[in-house]
């Protein structure tokens, strides 16, 4: 194998993998978010695009089983929560 050539790419399981593709979204979307949905609205993701919006986590569960079978294929966040400050927080 020469020096240069590429490794091939390690490939993820499945729910890995969904769980990566709904990790970069929610920090690419989060700044729409945060302007577009009020302040601790809930909001779905699944194949990392949101699918639904409710003002309880309870609704929006309901509404993510019916559109996503697999609980580990979807991401839940809320509007306006600083989930980077809430992890310092915990650690300090």
């Amino acid at each position: 194998m020469r020096a240069s050539a590429k490794k091939p790419a390690k490939k993820l399981s499945p729910r890995l993998s969904a769980r990566y593709v709904n990790n970069r979204a929610f920090w690419r979307l989060k700044p729409y978010i945060d302007k577009t949905y009020p302040p601790g609205q809930y909001i779905g993701l699944v194949d990392g695009k949101i699918v639904a919006d409710a003002a309880d986590f309870d609704t929006l569960h309901e509404k993510l089983k019916l559109i996503e079978k697999r609980r580990d294929h979807s991401m839940v966040m809320q509007a306006g929560v600083n989930y980077l400050r809430k992890a310092i927080d915990l650690l300090g």
